[in-house]
């Protein structure tokens, strides 16, 4: 399988791929550090050790890096390249992986099938500023964006404790980006989240410092 989605200038580049391969297809394609080793042993479940490989295998590719990449986890369990000063991002939902790469700027990505589960839960990350509150009736991939965007910019931040309902609002959605508040260390920040569909995922991501529109304290 050729990659799904694959997209590359001179800030950042992103790779979207459907797991269809072997557990070997994908072995053999990254150079495991003892410290891969033992992640991958941990993980019992099937699904979870596809798409742990599927995505090492993915960084890997669209970094063009020829040496071992040797990945490491802060506390809060976000993933860093602990030998080579590339910033990374990763994401997986409904049989696809999909990664961010940019050598200079801090990034996140985030893949979502749109279910009706977002429908279901949406009193759990909405708030009464976001866009999607005022469209009667809210379709699955509206709301999709949304959970979406929020995801990616919890990634993003890395702060134990941001909520996604009472710290961030989506106040606009155009064809291509949402306008995004953070509220952070008494701060509000305003952040430009891209947006996409390929095939039936929807995809944000977003990019530092280029995408930070304003910062003003509370």
């Amino acid at each position: 399988m050729a990659m799904t989605y694959h997209f590359s200038n001179e800030q950042y580049t992103i790779g979207i791929w459907k797991i269809e391969e072997s557990e070997a297809y994908y072995r053999e394609g990254i150079d495991f550090t003892s410290f891969d080793t033992l992640e991958y042993e941990a993980i019992s479940n099937e699904t979870k050790r596809m798409e742990w490989l599927a995505s090492r295998f993915l960084l890997k590719k669209i970094s063009n890096e020829t040496k071992q990449l040797e990945l490491r986890k802060h506390d809060s369990g976000r993933p860093f390249f602990n030998n080579i000063s590339i910033h990374f991002s990763l994401s997986h939902s409904g049989g696809f992986v999909a990664a961010i790469i940019s050598p200079y700027s801090k990034v996140a990505i985030d893949i979502e099938v749109p279910t009706e589960k977002v429908l279901r839960i949406e009193q759990k990350y909405t708030n009464q500023d976001d866009y999607c509150i005022q469209i009667f009736p809210r379709s699955i991939e509206d709301m999709t964006i949304v959970w979406s965007a929020k995801e990616t910019v919890y990634k993003f931040y890395d702060i134990p404790g941001l909520s996604l309902k009472n710290n961030m609002s989506i106040d606009q959605k155009s064809s291509e980006h949402l306008y995004t508040k953070v509220q952070s260390n008494h701060q509000i920040h305003q952040h430009l989240v891209h947006w996409l569909k390929i095939e039936k995922l929807i995809v944000t991501y977003m990019i530092s410092p280029p995408n930070e529109l304003n910062t003003k304290s509370l």
